[in-house]
């Protein structure tokens, strides 16, 4: 656990490994890692406050949750793997959280994707995959891709509500044994993108869907 202001560098080739605990960051604590690992293994991956992370070419396994509030977190040429441990896997942003991935790809095995209260996550250039999981953008969270990001839901929903916001450009979004729900005054502004859902596309409560140079395919479900 660092907290109060706390600064942790890891250089070059570091490794971290944690079994059967927590990764935790409060306080104002900042974060920086380079070309470096970190496992943790049956336990969570946390962040509060005012913490800062930055990680650069140095991949996240977390085999259990990853929890993030408050300020900035950057991911960049590293990846985010979440899987099910004792729990299932979850990535969960909120209060404020604003998250940058670029080429990192970011996989949850087994749970939910979710952004709530006023979050915020820019993806460029990177694979998004949820496994037996939904994804959740909620209560004023915003989701922006771009340059060839994907979205792959297998056997889950991709759920946008409470005046949420989906933005998206040269993007794919593949749906597989789920449903595209839009509901609540969301905003959805989505161009040069291929969406393929394998339930059904429904819009209810005032939500705004503007599409241009796109091609959306809902097969076995209804739009």
């Amino acid at each position: 656990q660092f907290t109060n202001s706390s600064t942790v560098d890891f250089a070059s080739n570091t490794q971290l490994t944690i079994n059967d605990g927590n990764f935790q960051l409060l306080n104002s604590a900042e974060f920086t890692a380079q070309s470096s690992n970190i496992d943790v293994l049956d336990g969570s991956f946390s962040t509060s406050d005012t913490t800062d992370i930055t990680l650069l070419s140095t991949p996240l396994y977390v085999e259990g949750s990853v929890i993030i509030s408050g300020s900035t977190h950057e991911f960049t040429n590293s990846s985010i793997d979440v899987n099910t441990g004792s729990l299932p896997g979850l990535f969960e942003a909120n209060l404020f959280a604003d998250v940058t991935a670029t080429n990192t790809p970011i996989t949850v095995n087994g749970g939910n994707m979710q952004f709530n209260n006023n979050t915020y996550l820019l993806a460029s250039d990177s694979d998004l995959v949820i496994n037996n999981g939904s994804v959740v953008f909620s209560n004023n969270s915003e989701l922006e891709f771009s340059l060839s990001t994907s979205l792959t839901v297998n056997n889950g929903n991709f759920d946008l509500h409470d005046n949420a916001e989906f933005i998206a450009g040269s993007t794919s979004i593949d749906i597989i044994g789920g449903d595209f729900r839009v509901f609540d005054d969301v905003n959805l502004n989505l161009d040069t993108i291929d969406m393929f859902v394998g339930g059904n596309a429904e819009f209810t409560g005032q939500s705004k869907f503007t599409l241009s140079n796109s091609q959306v395919e809902v097969e076995n479900g209804k739009f």
